[in-house]
């Protein structure tokens, strides 16, 4: 009997440390706030399984299953149902952003135009949110604002293009804005403060060689608010700021992906002259206060050095607080970062580059395609 009673206090033992380690392991696992994510036009599980992919750089998806898409090198932009029957196909050079609003009953997206600027043809870029059969609701181009934008600060200037806009647009070799994000601000606790930081009205970005950030109304007409992103202080610094993925975050600062920094050179005044080498910090990511006019790292630049991209990238604030980041360089990559910058889940993405990822909070496109079931 005491043998029996000991084998069976063993077992009782045994069973016991298999359940706490298993609950202890459990604790020490990721709580993800999301099952799937999309990098362009894949979308992934949160174990790394492609279940969607489209060739197409672009892509935004409805939960009824339809697919947006822009092909931007050849001008080829559609949106197709859910069993890939084209429902629209628009010749219009669609980039770097594409988006369902909210309520997935309306398109924000950018586009490019091909305009004479001092007596040359240069591309130019525009805001657009189109109804779901690609009717302009509202739009906003930089050619119809220039004398605006230099009231404003922002003169224009002409970069040279080292890729043609298009096939068919080969003679293309400048352009005077290059814009990557447009985003609707959402309800936040400066609007009060700020009326330009309304929610409804929209952040966009206008890249190099502007560095601009403006918000337009909702009606996309007028410009509410600017911010030259070539004089931002930051760590005590003047610095001029690279980004991507500007948006607004509920509590009214700006979330940025910011690729690069220079810093401007020692005794150059008022001139706005920054130093054209390596930045100081690597890639990271960035609050913008429009209140204090002061921008800080999310993470310490000196601790946390885990991504970089020279270009692209994107960046979400997710439900639990963490940061769902996706990189360029050295490889395409998505990285979920707790607030003190410590991975808490990453995944390398099998394609040369990522230009957008985002988190996905449902599966109903995926079910509405029957590539998962309940």
């Amino acid at each position: 009997m005491p043998q029996l009673l000991i084998k069976r206090v063993g077992v009782v033992l045994v069973s016991f440390a298999i359940l706490v380690g298993a609950f202890f392991l459990s604790l020490s696992k990721p709580k993800y706030s999301f099952e799937y994510f999309t990098a362009d036009c894949r979308i992934f599980n949160v174990s790394g399984k492609l279940l969607f992919f489209l060739n197409s750089p672009l892509c935004a998806f409805t939960d009824d299953g339809k697919v947006l898409s822009s092909k931007p090198y050849l001008d080829t932009f559609m949106l197709q149902d859910k069993n890939n029957e084209v429902l629209w196909t628009s010749h219009e050079h669609v980039h770097h952003d594409l988006k369902f609003t909210a309520d997935q009953k309306a398109i924000l997206l950018i586009t490019a135009e091909v305009i004479n600027f001092q007596g040359e043809e240069v591309k130019s870029d525009c805001f657009s949110k189109r109804d779901l059969n690609n009717r302009i609701i509202s739009h906003w181009c930089l050619s119809e604002n220039i004398d605006e934008l230099i009231k404003l600060g922002f003169p224009i200037t002409k970069l040279k293009i080292e890729r043609v806009l298009s096939k068919d647009r080969a003679a293309v070799r400048f352009e005077i804005s290059h814009a990557n994000s447009i985003y609707e601000i959402p309800s936040n606790s400066i609007s009060n403060k700020i009326s330009a930081f309304q929610s409804g009205n929209y952040l966009v970005n206008l890249f190099v060689p502007l560095n601009a950030l403006l918000v337009l109304d909702r009606d996309m007409k007028k410009i509410l608010w600017s911010k030259s992103l070539k004089g931002v202080v930051l760590e005590g610094k003047e610095v001029h700021l690279i980004t991507h993925d500007d948006h607004v975050l509920p509590d009214g600062k700006i979330l940025m992906y910011a690729n690069r920094f220079y810093k401007r050179l020692p005794g150059t005044g008022d001139q706005v002259v920054f130093e054209n080498q390596e930045s100081e910090w690597q890639s990271s990511l960035v609050t913008y206060d429009p209140l204090t006019e002061r921008a800080s790292f999310v993470f310490d630049p000196n601790r946390y050095k885990a991504f970089k991209s020279d270009f692209q990238g994107s960046v979400n604030r997710l439900p639990n607080n963490n940061f769902f980041v996706s990189e360029t360089s050295p490889v395409a990559k998505v990285t979920e970062l707790d607030p003190s910058g410590r991975i808490a889940w990453s995944f390398e993405i099998p394609v040369k580059n990522i230009q957008t990822a985002r988190p996905v909070y449902n599966s109903n496109f995926l079910k509405s395609r029957k590539i998962i079931v309940d």
